[in-house]
């Protein structure tokens, strides 16, 4: 099933949607804080010549990251926010 995540959504990553050992090696530093809770993000949408591929802003620091797999992610339920 597609994972349609609505355009200017808060979403985190998705720990289910990767193993566990590709999480722990490549993306807990970025989507984790050290207290184990997820980072909150503004999802700007799919990159149109990466489909499958998101941009997002960290809403800690306004930084602009990009080119995960929007698969990987999940709108943030309201305790997340």
């Amino acid at each position: 099933m597609e994972n349609k995540i609505r355009q200017n959504a808060f979403v985190v990553f998705d720990i289910e949607s990767c193993p566990k050992k590709i999480y722990d090696e490549f993306y807990k530093d970025t989507f984790e804080y050290s207290t184990g809770n997820l980072k909150l993000f503004n999802f700007l949408g799919e990159v149109p010549q990466a489909p499958g591929h998101c941009i997002l802003v960290d809403l800690d620091n306004g930084s602009i990251v990009g080119l995960y797999h929007t698969d990987n992610f999940r709108e943030a339920n309201e305790d997340e926010c």
